[in-house]
């Protein structure tokens, strides 16, 4: 019997887990190819392994899963013998406009008083330090108790509008502004990468769930994601690096044409026939290669994220609140020795916790946006912040207009070149409830396909990048034209690795593939 053809676009979680699922069936039924365009698969393509610490790479980004929420990872991991460990954190909240950090929050509460945000704190501080943690402590308290007693309004197919944001649901829940804003959000959005006006929009439904999920439940994370993608690829699995993929289409044959260049033969183009292809790629990168899902891929919002590793400790100066470390020399002269010992919380020999610097910044034009800074054990900066655009950026909206939302850093922040040693830039996805019901129409099982362009307005079409009327054609649904889509995105809830995980085993699922073992599903999609 002949095998099925099948191609994956794309070699990050998402599509390695449905080659891996796909390629292991015991049936042997699928024919599997997997093209990446870079020089190695994207789940560890990113990581850095810093020179002579054989034993201490970074993972980019970091990866770090918790409770049921990532049900589909644990299991995954187990089933490939690859250990899970604890990881405790501690979240150094900071301004930039202020000279030292505000709150200092332990993860899952392992630590019951979190560090003095303060050198020699006196009566008066320590006073005002403690109605802060008990203030926090009743808000985060109405918070966990109402999203079981009052969750908040998710609006059906067709009911965008009555999706409520999280700005809307704490509102509705009387939530003081300074938790919002100095809290809730500057974490959040940090774990999105984006300004704290698009987190306020996400609906909030996404975000108690996630809490509802991992309350009380460890961190954790892998010895690094090389691991888990050597399981992935092992087998034998035909994986075609170099091999960028530039356009999808099907045929009157009903085959699924792929036409991909190989950058090490002189660029030579090949076009290929499938039976079934499967993208696990960026939604704006879908809207590129196949043109029956461009309506909807090319409206989903969108930012960029860069990850910097790095040794400029000046990044750091709103965390080091120690006079005597700040008046000894420049941080931009600290050794990482001498940097990691500054203060209590900043070493993670004497805190037992990873340091995750929580940076609040504020454009010019006024829109704020957190960045995070990892302090790794060998005293290497790893940032995660939005990427800087030009100053003058184009006025003119395009498909991929919202990108252009994010803000630019002042060059008073930008991290010295002669001190990175890696960058990696990655998309992220933004969320509201418009995007919501977009996903919804495309991705969920229980909603039958809407009408031709129902409730695509003037800005819809305008991000769709038309000059005219969008011409009447029947929405592209997961699955049409034998092609699927799987990653992060397609899915009701935080864009997370989980995500990647749970839409390729079911998309394996569905072709027909036997899953080593049952996947669990949160949601409709």
């Amino acid at each position: 019997m002949a095998r099925e053809k099948v191609a994956i676009v794309g070699s990050g979680m998402a599509g390695l887990a449905t080659a891996w699922a796909l390629h292991n069936d015991p049936s042997h039924k699928f024919d599997v190819t997997v093209f990446e365009k870079g020089n190695a698969c994207a789940l560890d393509g990113y990581s850095y392994a810093p020179p002579g610490l054989t034993h201490s790479r970074i993972d980019i980004p970091m990866r770090v899963f918790s409770g049921d929420y990532y049900a589909n990872l644990f299991k995954l991991v187990a089933e490939f013998n690859v250990p899970a460990k604890p990881r405790r954190f501690l979240f150094v909240f900071t301004r930039e406009r202020q000279a030292r950090p505000y709150f200092i929050h332990a993860s899952n509460g392992y630590r019951k008083i979190p560090p003095l945000p303060m050198p020699n704190p006196g009566i008066l501080e320590l006073v005002q330090h403690y109605v802060l943690m008990l203030t926090m402590a009743l808000c985060y308290a109405l918070f966990a108790i109402a999203i079981y007693v009052f969750p908040p309004r998710v609006g059906g197919a067709g009911q965008a509008s009555k999706t409520e944001t999280i700005k809307q649901y704490c509102n509705r829940l009387w939530l003081p502004n300074f938790f919002l804003d100095d809290y809730l959000v500057p974490l959040f959005s940090s774990v999105a990468t984006c300004s704290h006006e698009d987190f306020r929009n996400f609906p909030a439904v996404y975000i108690t769930d996630y809490k509802k999920c991992t309350a009380g439940q460890n961190h954790n994370s892998v010895t690094t994601m090389q691991d888990v993608q050597s399981k992935l690829v092992s087998n034998g699995l035909r994986v075609k690096l170099r091999h960028p993929v530039t356009k999808i289409e099907n045929t009157p044959q009903g085959l699924v044409q792929v036409t991909h260049v190989d950058l090490d033969n002189d660029s030579t183009e090949y076009v290929e026939g499938f039976s079934k292809v499967i993208t696990a790629t960026s939604s704006h990168a879908l809207a590129k290669l196949y043109e029956p899902a461009r309506l909807m891929a090319s409206q989903l919002p969108i930012c960029e994220a860069e990850v910097v590793v790095h040794t400029d400790y000046t990044i750091m100066s709103h965390v080091v609140s120690s006079p005597g470390v700040l008046s000894s020399k420049p941080l931009s002269e600290f050794t990482a020795t001498e940097f990691l010992s500054s203060t209590e919380w900043l070493n993670p020999q004497s805190s037992n916790a990873d340091i995750l610097a929580l940076q609040t910044r504020r454009s010019p034009s006024g829109e704020e946006w957190t960045e995070a800074t990892h302090v790794h054990s060998s005293g290497l900066l790893v940032t995660v912040r939005p990427v800087i655009y030009p100053s003058k950026a184009q006025e003119t909206r395009t498909v991929y207009g919202s990108m252009n939302k994010t803000p630019r850093l002042p060059p008073a922040y930008v991290i010295d070149e002669t001190k990175v040693a890696h960058k990696a830039v990655f998309y992220r996805m933004l969320s509201n409830p418009h995007r919501r019901e977009l996903i919804q129409r495309a991705f969920s099982e229980k909603i039958p396909s809407a009408s031709p362009n129902k409730g695509f307005g003037d800005e819809e079409r305008l991000l769709n990048g038309a000059n005219g009327p969008i011409q009447e054609r029947q929405e592209w649904r997961n699955g049409d034209g034998h092609v699927y889509a799987v990653g992060s995105w397609p899915c009701d809830s935080l864009t997370l690795l989980e995500n990647c995980v749970r839409t390729g085993l079911k998309v394996a699922e569905t072709l027909g593939a036997e899953v080593p073992f049952k996947v669990v599903e949160r949601t409709e999609f």
